[in-house]
């Protein structure tokens, strides 16, 4: 009964992103524990969009409307699976007391977006502002650690696969950061002291 229930075709796009949030969460704890923390580095591939200037697009003014680029992708992420995945299996199980079965995917699957999109749109609005001010003191902060020494703390540095390190200001307080080597060839390993020299978006490039 139970195994029908959830491959039933008007469910299965619910339990699929239920799944994928599951798995999501499991690969996140999997690269922390490698030391390429799944979600800092989608954040640090992830373009800089410009959303609030120049002409957008539908896509463009989409992504606005829902905050990517200001608040973690990771957090969208899993927001849109969570409540994707809960609001149509909800959905369907309304549908199938009021009419004795459940819907086809293509209509209940637009039916629960509304509510996602809204969701994403809420936590990605206060987001904005939790990550704004913080965002720019770290900005600024960041641009005075070029040149600073931090040692690797989580995993092992190589070109385009980024490292948490820890660093110290000038007043003496720690910073966690991403960084890589800046030649191809090199690797630091855990406990490497480097010197930061380059911070390109949100990961710094070491020697």
């Amino acid at each position: 009964m139970l195994p029908e229930f959830l491959t039933d075709p008007g469910q299965l796009p619910f339990t699929v992103a239920l799944a994928l949030l599951a798995l999501f969460g499991l690969l996140e704890m999997l690269s922390v524990l490698v030391g390429h923390a799944l979600s800092h580095v989608a954040d640090s591939w992830l373009p800089d969009l410009h959303l609030d200037h120049g002409a957008l697009g539908p896509l463009e003014k989409l992504l606005a409307w829902l905050h990517v680029g200001r608040v973690p992708v990771a957090v969208l992420f899993t927001v849109f699976l969570a409540v994707f995945g809960l609001s149509g299996l909800l959905f369907q199980e309304g549908a199938r007391a009021l009419l004795g079965h459940a819907l086809a995917w293509w209509i209940a699957v637009p039916a629960a977006l509304a509510p996602t999109l809204a969701a994403v749109h809420g936590v990605g609005k206060w987001g904005a502002r939790a990550f704004a001010g913080r965002r720019e003191t770290d900005a600024v902060s960041a641009e005075t650690l070029v040149g600073r020494r931090a040692v690797i703390t989580l995993g092992e540095a190589r070109r385009g696969f980024p490292a948490q390190a820890k660093v110290r200001d000038e007043w003496g307080r720690s910073h966690y950061v991403m960084i890589e080597p800046s030649a191809d060839e090199e690797a630091f390993e855990q406990g490497r002291e480097v010197t930061l020299v380059e911070r390109r978006g949100g990961v710094f490039t070491a020697v």
